[in-house]
């Protein structure tokens, strides 16, 4: 027992990662009381920490989900900006090709919107 404290006190024993050191040292010590409620504290503020870290992590995740929401909504409304410009460019007779490279939509998405002016 005298060796087991010898190499705990000059910190060559690690009782928290070793449990039959832990316990050793509790037996053959007069603080087991005092080691256990030290461990319960511990155990306690560890579970605190990761409840934290758990909403933490969860309130980021909901602040990107809204950025990735307004960014798709933002891009949304940009499309359909292009296309508004699209259709007048269309309705006043501007060829497909020119009104594609002038608002940088598809020709394809062109064509859908001239298909739709022509109706």
């Amino acid at each position: 027992m005298g060796k087991l404290i010898k190499h705990w006190k000059k910190d060559k024993l690690d009782p928290w990662n070793n449990t039959l050191a832990k316990w050793l040292l509790l037996l053959g010590n007069g603080k087991v009381y005092e080691v256990i409620y030290d461990a319960a504290q511990r155990e306690a503020e560890l579970r605190i920490q990761e409840a934290e870290h758990k909403a933490e992590e969860k309130a980021q995740q909901k602040i990107k989900e809204t950025e990735r929401k307004a960014e798709r909504k933002a891009e949304r409304k940009v499309e359909q900006r292009a296309e508004n410009i699209d259709r007048r460019l269309l309705e006043k007779g501007m060829e497909i090709k020119n009104v594609a490279e002038a608002t940088g939509l598809e020709e394809n998405k062109v064509r859908e919107i001239h298909r739709d002016v022509q109706n």
